[in-house]
Protein backbone atom coordinates (compact mmCIF):
# COMPACT_ATOMS: atom_id res chain seq x y z
CA UNK A 1 0.00 0.00 0.00
CA UNK A 2 1.27 3.47 -0.73
CA UNK A 3 1.16 6.36 1.69
CA UNK A 4 -1.65 8.03 -0.17
CA UNK A 5 -4.08 5.37 1.00
CA UNK A 6 -3.41 6.39 4.58
CA UNK A 7 -3.78 10.11 3.88
CA UNK A 8 -5.97 12.45 5.90
CA UNK A 9 -8.91 12.24 3.49
CA UNK A 10 -9.03 8.44 3.69
CA UNK A 11 -8.71 8.29 7.47
CA UNK A 12 -11.21 11.13 8.01
CA UNK A 13 -13.73 9.55 5.63
CA UNK A 14 -13.43 6.14 7.29
CA UNK A 15 -13.87 7.77 10.70
CA UNK A 16 -17.05 9.58 9.57
CA UNK A 17 -18.41 6.39 8.00
CA UNK A 18 -17.75 4.44 11.20
CA UNK A 19 -19.50 7.09 13.32
CA UNK A 20 -22.46 6.79 10.95
CA UNK A 21 -22.36 3.01 11.29
CA UNK A 22 -22.37 3.45 15.09
CA UNK A 23 -25.43 5.70 14.83
CA UNK A 24 -27.22 3.24 12.53
CA UNK A 25 -26.99 0.55 15.22
CA UNK A 26 -27.96 3.00 17.94
CA UNK A 27 -31.19 4.12 16.26
CA UNK A 28 -32.00 0.56 15.14
CA UNK A 29 -31.68 -1.05 18.59
CA UNK A 30 -33.10 1.98 20.44
CA UNK A 31 -36.53 0.55 19.60
CA UNK A 32 -36.08 -2.03 22.37
CA UNK A 33 -35.99 0.80 24.92
CA UNK A 34 -38.00 3.63 23.34
CA UNK A 35 -40.96 1.78 21.81
CA UNK A 36 -41.98 0.06 25.10
CA UNK A 37 -41.99 3.56 26.68
CA UNK A 38 -44.22 4.82 23.86
CA UNK A 39 -46.35 1.68 24.25
CA UNK A 40 -46.88 2.43 27.94
CA UNK A 41 -47.72 6.09 27.24
CA UNK A 42 -50.13 5.42 24.35
CA UNK A 43 -51.41 1.97 25.36
CA UNK A 44 -51.00 0.18 22.01
CA UNK A 45 -50.56 -3.60 21.58
CA UNK A 46 -47.39 -5.66 21.17
CA UNK A 47 -48.41 -6.29 17.56
CA UNK A 48 -48.37 -2.55 16.85
CA UNK A 49 -45.09 -2.19 18.77
CA UNK A 50 -43.56 -4.85 16.52
CA UNK A 51 -44.96 -3.10 13.44
CA UNK A 52 -43.51 0.29 14.42
CA UNK A 53 -40.08 -1.21 15.11
CA UNK A 54 -40.20 -3.15 11.84
CA UNK A 55 -40.77 0.04 9.83
CA UNK A 56 -37.03 0.63 10.14
CA UNK A 57 -36.19 -2.58 8.34
CA UNK A 58 -38.27 -2.32 5.15
CA UNK A 59 -36.50 0.79 3.75
CA UNK A 60 -33.22 -0.35 5.33
CA UNK A 61 -33.50 -3.62 3.41
CA UNK A 62 -34.38 -1.89 0.14
CA UNK A 63 -31.32 0.36 0.35
CA UNK A 64 -29.02 -2.66 0.73
CA UNK A 65 -29.62 -3.50 -2.93
CA UNK A 66 -28.91 0.01 -4.18
CA UNK A 67 -26.02 1.12 -1.98
CA UNK A 68 -23.24 -0.91 -3.66
CA UNK A 69 -23.99 0.39 -7.18
CA UNK A 70 -24.62 3.91 -5.84
CA UNK A 71 -21.24 3.92 -4.07
CA UNK A 72 -19.53 2.87 -7.29
CA UNK A 73 -21.20 5.75 -9.14
CA UNK A 74 -21.23 8.57 -6.57
CA UNK A 75 -18.79 7.46 -3.88
CA UNK A 76 -19.59 6.46 -0.28
CA UNK A 77 -19.26 10.04 0.99
CA UNK A 78 -22.15 11.46 -1.03
CA UNK A 79 -24.34 8.40 -0.56
CA UNK A 80 -23.92 8.36 3.23
CA UNK A 81 -24.31 12.15 3.51
CA UNK A 82 -27.70 11.92 1.79
CA UNK A 83 -28.71 9.06 4.08
CA UNK A 84 -27.71 11.01 7.18
CA UNK A 85 -29.91 13.94 6.19
CA UNK A 86 -32.89 11.64 5.68
CA UNK A 87 -32.27 9.94 9.03
CA UNK A 88 -31.95 13.33 10.76
CA UNK A 89 -35.41 14.29 9.49
CA UNK A 90 -36.79 10.94 10.67
CA UNK A 91 -35.17 11.34 14.09
CA UNK A 92 -36.94 14.65 14.69
CA UNK A 93 -40.30 13.03 13.81
CA UNK A 94 -39.64 9.92 15.92
CA UNK A 95 -39.07 12.09 18.99
CA UNK A 96 -42.76 13.10 19.14
CA UNK A 97 -44.51 10.14 20.86
CA UNK A 98 -47.80 12.01 21.11
CA UNK A 99 -48.32 11.56 17.37
CA UNK A 100 -48.27 7.90 16.38
CA UNK A 101 -48.18 8.70 12.65
CA UNK A 102 -45.04 10.84 13.07
CA UNK A 103 -43.42 8.02 15.04
CA UNK A 104 -44.11 5.53 12.23
CA UNK A 105 -42.95 7.88 9.44
CA UNK A 106 -39.90 8.88 11.47
CA UNK A 107 -38.91 5.25 12.02
CA UNK A 108 -39.31 4.63 8.27
CA UNK A 109 -37.10 7.60 7.32
CA UNK A 110 -34.43 6.55 9.80
CA UNK A 111 -34.30 3.10 8.20
CA UNK A 112 -34.19 4.63 4.71
CA UNK A 113 -31.33 6.93 5.64
CA UNK A 114 -29.25 4.47 7.63
CA UNK A 115 -29.77 1.71 5.08
CA UNK A 116 -26.67 2.92 3.24
CA UNK A 117 -24.27 2.75 6.21
CA UNK A 118 -23.02 -0.86 6.24
CA UNK A 119 -22.49 -1.41 2.51
CA UNK A 120 -20.79 2.00 2.23
CA UNK A 121 -18.28 0.90 4.87
CA UNK A 122 -17.72 -2.40 3.01
CA UNK A 123 -17.26 -0.56 -0.30
CA UNK A 124 -14.89 2.02 1.16
CA UNK A 125 -12.66 -0.52 2.91
CA UNK A 126 -12.70 -2.78 -0.17
CA UNK A 127 -11.48 0.07 -2.40
CA UNK A 128 -9.02 1.83 -0.13
CA UNK A 129 -7.27 -0.82 1.95
CA UNK A 130 -5.18 -3.86 1.15
CA UNK A 131 -6.78 -7.31 1.40
CA UNK A 132 -4.65 -8.31 4.39
CA UNK A 133 -6.34 -5.57 6.42
CA UNK A 134 -9.86 -6.36 5.25
CA UNK A 135 -10.81 -8.85 7.97
CA UNK A 136 -9.37 -6.73 10.77
CA UNK A 137 -10.96 -3.50 9.52
CA UNK A 138 -14.34 -5.17 9.02
CA UNK A 139 -14.07 -6.69 12.48
CA UNK A 140 -13.27 -3.25 13.92
CA UNK A 141 -16.12 -1.67 11.93
CA UNK A 142 -18.71 -4.17 13.16
CA UNK A 143 -17.34 -3.75 16.68
CA UNK A 144 -17.98 0.02 16.43
CA UNK A 145 -21.47 -0.70 15.11
CA UNK A 146 -22.24 -2.93 18.06
CA UNK A 147 -20.86 -0.36 20.46
CA UNK A 148 -23.79 1.67 19.14
CA UNK A 149 -26.07 -1.24 19.99
CA UNK A 150 -24.61 -1.41 23.49
CA UNK A 151 -25.15 2.31 24.03
CA UNK A 152 -28.76 2.10 22.87
CA UNK A 153 -29.81 -0.33 25.61
CA UNK A 154 -29.02 0.33 29.27
CA UNK A 155 -27.16 3.67 28.72
CA UNK A 156 -30.10 5.00 26.68
CA UNK A 157 -32.53 3.70 29.28
CA UNK A 158 -30.61 5.62 31.97
CA UNK A 159 -30.40 8.76 29.81
CA UNK A 160 -34.17 8.78 29.24
CA UNK A 161 -34.66 9.10 32.99
CA UNK A 162 -32.90 12.47 32.78
CA UNK A 163 -34.03 13.90 29.43
CA UNK A 164 -37.00 13.31 27.15
CA UNK A 165 -37.11 11.13 24.04
CA UNK A 166 -37.59 14.29 21.98
CA UNK A 167 -34.35 15.83 23.29
CA UNK A 168 -32.35 12.67 22.59
CA UNK A 169 -33.52 12.32 18.99
CA UNK A 170 -33.19 16.03 18.18
CA UNK A 171 -29.57 15.92 19.42
CA UNK A 172 -28.92 12.80 17.35
CA UNK A 173 -30.37 14.54 14.29
CA UNK A 174 -28.08 17.53 14.81
CA UNK A 175 -25.03 15.22 14.96
CA UNK A 176 -26.16 13.55 11.73
CA UNK A 177 -26.40 16.89 9.92
CA UNK A 178 -22.84 17.80 10.99
CA UNK A 179 -21.59 14.39 9.82
CA UNK A 180 -23.37 14.78 6.47
CA UNK A 181 -21.75 18.17 5.84
CA UNK A 182 -18.33 16.75 6.77
CA UNK A 183 -18.71 13.87 4.33
CA UNK A 184 -19.81 16.20 1.53
CA UNK A 185 -16.63 18.25 2.07
CA UNK A 186 -14.47 15.10 2.16
CA UNK A 187 -16.22 13.80 -0.95
CA UNK A 188 -14.81 16.62 -3.05
CA UNK A 189 -11.52 14.77 -3.02
CA UNK A 190 -12.27 11.23 -4.18
CA UNK A 191 -10.56 8.37 -2.41
CA UNK A 192 -9.09 5.50 -4.35
CA UNK A 193 -11.41 3.61 -6.70
CA UNK A 194 -10.94 -0.12 -7.17
CA UNK A 195 -9.23 -0.64 -10.56
CA UNK A 196 -11.38 -3.71 -11.23
CA UNK A 197 -14.47 -1.49 -11.25
CA UNK A 198 -13.27 0.54 -14.21
CA UNK A 199 -15.26 -0.48 -17.26
CA UNK A 200 -17.89 -2.27 -15.18
CA UNK A 201 -21.51 -1.73 -16.08
CA UNK A 202 -22.96 1.51 -14.70
CA UNK A 203 -26.51 0.16 -14.81
CA UNK A 204 -27.86 -0.34 -11.30
CA UNK A 205 -30.11 -3.20 -12.33
CA UNK A 206 -27.34 -4.90 -14.32
CA UNK A 207 -24.99 -4.81 -11.31
CA UNK A 208 -27.68 -6.17 -9.00
CA UNK A 209 -28.66 -8.90 -11.51
CA UNK A 210 -25.03 -10.00 -11.99
CA UNK A 211 -24.49 -10.17 -8.24
CA UNK A 212 -27.74 -12.07 -7.71
CA UNK A 213 -26.60 -14.71 -10.20
CA UNK A 214 -23.41 -15.19 -8.20
CA UNK A 215 -25.40 -15.61 -4.97
CA UNK A 216 -27.69 -18.22 -6.55
CA UNK A 217 -24.99 -20.21 -8.33
CA UNK A 218 -22.28 -20.11 -5.65
CA UNK A 219 -23.56 -22.55 -3.05
CA UNK A 220 -21.26 -21.32 -0.33
CA UNK A 221 -22.61 -17.80 -0.75
CA UNK A 222 -26.18 -19.15 -0.96
CA UNK A 223 -25.67 -21.01 2.32
CA UNK A 224 -24.23 -17.81 3.75
CA UNK A 225 -27.35 -15.93 2.66
CA UNK A 226 -29.71 -18.36 4.41
CA UNK A 227 -27.69 -18.32 7.63
CA UNK A 228 -27.28 -14.53 7.50
CA UNK A 229 -31.04 -14.11 7.15
CA UNK A 230 -31.85 -16.44 10.06
CA UNK A 231 -29.32 -15.20 12.57
CA UNK A 232 -30.20 -11.56 11.81
CA UNK A 233 -33.93 -12.19 12.20
CA UNK A 234 -33.43 -13.88 15.57
CA UNK A 235 -31.00 -11.20 16.77
CA UNK A 236 -33.20 -8.27 15.72
CA UNK A 237 -36.28 -9.78 17.34
CA UNK A 238 -34.42 -10.73 20.53
CA UNK A 239 -31.90 -7.95 21.12
CA UNK A 240 -33.47 -5.42 18.78
CA UNK A 241 -36.96 -5.42 20.28
CA UNK A 242 -38.00 -7.82 23.04
CA UNK A 243 -35.09 -8.80 25.31
CA UNK A 244 -35.34 -5.74 27.59
CA UNK A 245 -39.10 -6.14 28.09
CA UNK A 246 -38.79 -9.92 28.50
CA UNK A 247 -36.08 -9.44 31.14
CA UNK A 248 -38.21 -6.86 32.95
CA UNK A 249 -41.16 -9.27 33.04
CA UNK A 250 -39.06 -12.14 34.42
CA UNK A 251 -37.24 -10.10 37.07
CA UNK A 252 -39.99 -7.56 37.80
CA UNK A 253 -39.59 -5.85 41.15
CA UNK A 254 -35.98 -6.93 41.68
CA UNK A 255 -34.49 -3.53 40.89
CA UNK A 256 -32.03 -4.93 38.36
CA UNK A 257 -31.02 -2.89 35.31
CA UNK A 258 -33.06 -4.80 32.72
CA UNK A 259 -31.39 -3.05 29.78
CA UNK A 260 -28.11 -4.79 30.65
CA UNK A 261 -29.34 -7.83 28.73
CA UNK A 262 -29.36 -5.99 25.41
CA UNK A 263 -26.19 -4.08 26.30
CA UNK A 264 -24.17 -7.20 27.07
CA UNK A 265 -25.32 -8.93 23.90
CA UNK A 266 -23.83 -5.96 22.04
CA UNK A 267 -20.66 -6.10 24.16
CA UNK A 268 -20.38 -9.79 23.31
CA UNK A 269 -20.75 -9.00 19.62
CA UNK A 270 -17.91 -6.45 19.96
CA UNK A 271 -15.67 -9.07 21.57
CA UNK A 272 -16.58 -11.60 18.87
CA UNK A 273 -15.71 -9.08 16.16
CA UNK A 274 -12.27 -8.40 17.66
CA UNK A 275 -11.24 -12.05 18.03
CA UNK A 276 -13.05 -13.44 14.99
CA UNK A 277 -10.29 -12.96 12.41
CA UNK A 278 -7.83 -14.91 14.58
CA UNK A 279 -10.20 -17.63 15.79
CA UNK A 280 -11.92 -19.67 13.13
CA UNK A 281 -12.45 -23.38 12.51
CA UNK A 282 -11.04 -24.47 10.14
CA UNK A 283 -8.34 -21.86 9.61
CA UNK A 284 -8.23 -22.25 5.83
CA UNK A 285 -11.90 -21.59 5.03
CA UNK A 286 -14.23 -18.81 6.13
CA UNK A 287 -17.12 -20.60 4.39
CA UNK A 288 -16.92 -23.71 6.60
CA UNK A 289 -16.09 -21.65 9.69
CA UNK A 290 -19.28 -19.60 9.30
CA UNK A 291 -21.34 -22.80 9.44
CA UNK A 292 -19.54 -23.99 12.57
CA UNK A 293 -19.99 -20.66 14.36
CA UNK A 294 -23.71 -20.65 13.46
CA UNK A 295 -24.01 -24.00 15.27
CA UNK A 296 -22.52 -22.42 18.39
CA UNK A 297 -24.88 -19.45 17.98
CA UNK A 298 -27.93 -21.73 17.78
CA UNK A 299 -26.89 -23.69 20.86
CA UNK A 300 -26.23 -20.55 22.91
CA UNK A 301 -29.55 -19.00 21.95
CA UNK A 302 -31.27 -22.26 22.91
CA UNK A 303 -29.59 -22.06 26.31
CA UNK A 304 -30.63 -18.38 26.63
CA UNK A 305 -34.34 -18.99 26.06
CA UNK A 306 -34.34 -22.12 28.25
CA UNK A 307 -32.69 -20.21 31.07
CA UNK A 308 -35.21 -17.39 30.75
CA UNK A 309 -37.89 -20.05 31.26
CA UNK A 310 -36.36 -22.17 34.02
CA UNK A 311 -33.42 -20.16 35.45
CA UNK A 312 -33.49 -17.72 38.33
CA UNK A 313 -30.17 -15.83 38.38
CA UNK A 314 -30.09 -12.48 36.59
CA UNK A 315 -26.29 -12.56 36.45
CA UNK A 316 -26.12 -16.04 34.90
CA UNK A 317 -28.55 -14.80 32.23
CA UNK A 318 -26.22 -11.88 31.49
CA UNK A 319 -23.28 -14.28 31.03
CA UNK A 320 -25.33 -16.41 28.62
CA UNK A 321 -26.42 -13.34 26.65
CA UNK A 322 -22.80 -12.16 26.44
CA UNK A 323 -21.66 -15.55 25.07
CA UNK A 324 -24.53 -15.45 22.58
CA UNK A 325 -23.31 -12.01 21.50
CA UNK A 326 -19.73 -13.28 21.06
CA UNK A 327 -20.90 -16.02 18.69
CA UNK A 328 -22.98 -13.44 16.80
CA UNK A 329 -19.93 -11.19 16.38
CA UNK A 330 -18.03 -14.14 14.92
CA UNK A 331 -20.75 -14.66 12.33
CA UNK A 332 -20.81 -10.97 11.33
CA UNK A 333 -17.11 -10.77 10.50
CA UNK A 334 -16.71 -14.22 9.01
CA UNK A 335 -19.73 -13.81 6.72
CA UNK A 336 -18.26 -10.63 5.21
CA UNK A 337 -14.85 -12.28 4.90
CA UNK A 338 -16.43 -15.37 3.32
CA UNK A 339 -18.14 -13.23 0.66
CA UNK A 340 -14.83 -11.54 -0.11
CA UNK A 341 -13.09 -14.94 -0.20
CA UNK A 342 -15.63 -16.48 -2.58
CA UNK A 343 -16.45 -13.54 -4.91
CA UNK A 344 -14.62 -10.89 -6.93
CA UNK A 345 -13.94 -7.32 -5.79
CA UNK A 346 -16.32 -5.75 -8.33
CA UNK A 347 -19.38 -7.54 -6.93
CA UNK A 348 -18.33 -7.85 -3.29
CA UNK A 349 -20.21 -4.85 -1.84
CA UNK A 350 -23.33 -5.47 -3.95
CA UNK A 351 -23.44 -9.14 -2.89
CA UNK A 352 -23.22 -8.09 0.75
CA UNK A 353 -26.06 -5.69 -0.04
CA UNK A 354 -28.17 -8.57 -1.37
CA UNK A 355 -27.49 -10.59 1.78
CA UNK A 356 -28.42 -7.63 3.92
CA UNK A 357 -31.51 -6.90 1.82
CA UNK A 358 -33.01 -10.31 2.51
CA UNK A 359 -31.83 -10.28 6.14
CA UNK A 360 -33.47 -6.96 6.91
CA UNK A 361 -36.61 -7.76 4.95
CA UNK A 362 -36.94 -10.92 7.01
CA UNK A 363 -36.12 -9.03 10.23
CA UNK A 364 -38.91 -6.56 9.50
CA UNK A 365 -41.49 -9.30 9.13
CA UNK A 366 -40.17 -11.33 12.06
CA UNK A 367 -40.35 -8.34 14.41
CA UNK A 368 -43.96 -7.81 13.47
CA UNK A 369 -44.72 -11.56 13.64
CA UNK A 370 -43.14 -11.91 17.08
CA UNK A 371 -45.43 -9.14 18.32
CA UNK A 372 -48.42 -11.00 16.87
CA UNK A 373 -47.28 -14.31 18.41
CA UNK A 374 -46.67 -12.75 21.82
CA UNK A 375 -50.20 -11.31 21.78
CA UNK A 376 -51.66 -14.61 20.54
CA UNK A 377 -49.79 -16.84 23.01
CA UNK A 378 -50.51 -14.30 25.74
CA UNK A 379 -54.24 -14.68 25.14
CA UNK A 380 -54.08 -18.39 26.01
CA UNK A 381 -51.55 -18.22 28.84
CA UNK A 382 -51.87 -16.43 32.16
CA UNK A 383 -48.10 -15.99 32.32
CA UNK A 384 -46.94 -13.40 29.77
CA UNK A 385 -43.36 -14.68 30.11
CA UNK A 386 -44.53 -17.99 28.62
CA UNK A 387 -45.69 -16.19 25.48
CA UNK A 388 -42.16 -14.84 24.97
CA UNK A 389 -40.69 -18.30 25.54
CA UNK A 390 -43.05 -19.94 23.04
CA UNK A 391 -42.46 -17.21 20.45
CA UNK A 392 -38.68 -17.50 20.54
CA UNK A 393 -38.85 -21.29 20.64
CA UNK A 394 -40.59 -21.11 17.26
CA UNK A 395 -37.80 -18.87 15.91
CA UNK A 396 -35.16 -21.26 17.25
CA UNK A 397 -36.86 -24.21 15.57
CA UNK A 398 -36.92 -22.43 12.19
CA UNK A 399 -33.24 -21.49 12.53
CA UNK A 400 -32.34 -25.14 13.26
CA UNK A 401 -34.25 -26.37 10.18
CA UNK A 402 -32.50 -23.83 7.92
CA UNK A 403 -29.13 -24.65 9.49
CA UNK A 404 -29.54 -28.37 8.78
CA UNK A 405 -30.60 -27.60 5.21
CA UNK A 406 -27.51 -25.45 4.60
CA UNK A 407 -25.37 -28.23 6.05
CA UNK A 408 -26.65 -30.71 3.47
CA UNK A 409 -26.35 -28.11 0.72
CA UNK A 410 -22.77 -27.27 1.66
CA UNK A 411 -21.74 -30.93 1.64
CA UNK A 412 -23.22 -31.31 -1.84
CA UNK A 413 -21.02 -28.57 -3.32
CA UNK A 414 -19.22 -29.76 -6.45
CA UNK A 415 -15.57 -28.97 -6.98
CA UNK A 416 -16.66 -26.58 -9.72
CA UNK A 417 -18.34 -24.37 -7.12
CA UNK A 418 -15.07 -23.80 -5.30
CA UNK A 419 -13.11 -20.67 -6.17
Amino acid sequence: MNGKKYGFNTVATLTALLITYFLSAFVKISASVVIPIYQEKLGFTSSLAGFISSMYYMPYAFMQLLTGPLCRKFGPQGVVASGLLLCAAGGVMFGFPSNLYLVIVGRFLMGLGMGVSFISVVSFIQNNFDGRFYGKLMGFSIMICNFGSACSSEPLRALLKIVSERTVFICLSAIMVVLALSLLILGRKDCRRNPEEIGASDSLMAQIADSMKIVIHNRYVLCGLLLWVCYNAVLMAYQGLWCVKWTEIIFSGTGYSYGLSGTLIAVGVMIGCVISDNIRFPKNSYAVSVWNVCLANILLFFVAILYRKFGSSFFVLLVIDTLYGISTGHICVQETAMVRERTDAVHNATIMGILNFFANLCSQNVQWLTGVMIDRFGSVSENIADSFFLTFSVLEFVFIVVFLFTGSLRKAVDSSDLR
